[in-house]
């Protein structure tokens, strides 16, 4: 199964939303509830856009939102406001939300073969650390990496810091997560359970990429 395919690896890179936690729906809902005030189209039209660009951080999406796609004056205190308020529903939400069918399991076996595996998100990262540890996920990564600094360059991280030794792989759910793994020489499995890529599965299986439901199997 997946779980054998994974040890097979030198070291593992996970996102977080849709591949760990199952937080895709989480996020979408919080980015409208952010908006609130905005006439609904705008907001439908912004929830739209969050999902065709998985990966890409809050502070973007926000900061695109208020300065390209509707702009007005104190365009910065409304980014501001709605990170306040996006952060505030997302929080308790990643420390509550299920987990991605079977990727607990993955994990420990994964650290009982002794695979180092970390994180690269487009989640923020200071609140990625505060849910993990709340979770007792923490305890299975060697790096937990994401946004302000965007997934390339989190994965500039990782290699500067020797991590990027043997084979590797990323698991993923969008666009974002692919061209990293494929920026850096990573395979590449697609994670569909929760996945806002629209045509991921298509477009990874035409790549050759492992695409998986999730970890059961």
């Amino acid at each position: 199964g997946h779980r054998m395919i994974l040890c097979d690896y030198d070291f593992v890179v996970f996102d977080c939303d849709g591949v760990i936690l199952k937080s895709n729906q989480l996020k979408s809902d919080a980015f409208a509830k952010a908006l609130e005030g905005e006439p609904d189209h705008q907001v439908i039209e912004f929830v739209e856009y969050h999902k065709a660009n998985g990966g890409i951080s809050r502070y973007k999406k926000f900061a695109y939102y208020f300065h390209e796609m509707y702009p007005r004056p104190h365009a910065d205190v409304a980014v501001e406001q709605a990170l306040g308020k996006y952060a505030a529903i997302v929080k308790q939400g990643l420390i509550d939300c299920e987990m991605i069918g079977g990727v607990h399991t993955a994990l420990s076996t994964l650290q009982s073969a002794q695979v180092p595996c970390a994180v690269n998100s487009g989640g923020d990262e200071q609140e990625l650390h505060q849910v993990f540890a709340a979770r007792g996920l923490d305890q299975f990564f060697a790096y937990i990496f994401g946004s302000p600094t965007a997934k390339n360059d989190n994965m500039q991280r990782l290699k500067d810091q020797g991590f990027f030794t043997g084979r590797g792989v990323m698991l993923g759910d969008s666009k974002s997560d692919w061209q990293a793994a494929s920026l850096f020489g990573l395979d590449f499995i697609y994670v569909q359970e929760e996945s806002e890529w629209k045509d991921g599965a298509a477009f990874n299986r035409a790549q050759g990429h492992l695409v998986i439901e999730n970890f059961v199997s």
